[in-house]
């Protein structure tokens, strides 16, 4: 009896070998160094792999220099004669919106150190009137009122 992985291996064996006899890679081999036409091939070179341009390329970086006496050489040593009108001003660039601030919330009254708060950076009032701040507790990152 075969296995599930046993049946898998077969079928695509036997699918791998159909799917070449269909295509024609199976069969006698020659041995006249004809090939297949179903088989690609590349054109052989007679000269080998490499460049087919023979020219050589400087890459040193100088920049090449004008002959002198033509005309290239003529037109870099005078400065042109006319002189360039100004182009029209350009305008300023316009200055990105500032960010809007949240306003300043009023201090929650009735607060007790040490309770939980909604968010950090919050201010509140006890009852006898002193200033407490919601900040991230160390350790647990909680927050919670304490003492300004």
């Amino acid at each position: 009896m075969l296995t599930a992985g046993a049946a898998v291996v077969l079928v695509t064996a036997v699918l791998g070998w159909v799917m070449a006899g269909a295509l024609g890679l199976t069969g006698p081999a020659t041995t006249s160094g004809a090939t297949s036409a179903a088989l690609p091939s590349a054109p052989v070179q007679a000269d080998g792999p490499g460049p087919t341009s023979r020219r050589i390329v400087d890459i040193s970086g100088a920049p090449a220099r004008p002959a002198e006496g033509s005309a290239s050489a003529v037109d870099a040593a005078e400065p042109d004669p006319t002189p360039v009108a100004p182009s029209a001003p350009v305008p300023a660039p316009t200055p990105a919106p500032q960010p809007t601030l949240e306003p300043a919330r009023d201090p929650v009254p009735g607060v007790r150190p040490g309770e939980a708060c909604p968010a950090e950076g919050d201010t509140g009032l006890t009852k006898s009137g002193k200033a407490t701040v919601c900040a991230a507790t160390p350790g647990n990152g909680e927050t919670r009122w304490q003492r300004a």
